[in-house]
């Protein structure tokens, strides 16, 4: 019997897209709800490591 794998990086690999990790000391919370992304987008506007490492990710989409 085939187990069905339902991991966010397995969804992006299967729909042929790009898919880049990269290394932080701090990490922000998963985003899996709308209300998850409140949070981090909370997080980004106090930590500003965080949030120039998500501009980078933005500029590589």
């Amino acid at each position: 019997m085939k187990k069905k794998k339902s991991i966010e990086q397995l969804r992006i690999l299967e729909n042929k897209m790009n898919l880049k990790g990269i290394k932080v000391k701090v990490p922000l919370p998963s985003i899996n709800e709308f209300k998850d992304l409140k949070e981090v987008n909370k997080l980004l506007k106090i930590d500003k490591n965080q949030k120039k490492i998500y501009e980078r990710i933005i500029k590589l989409i």
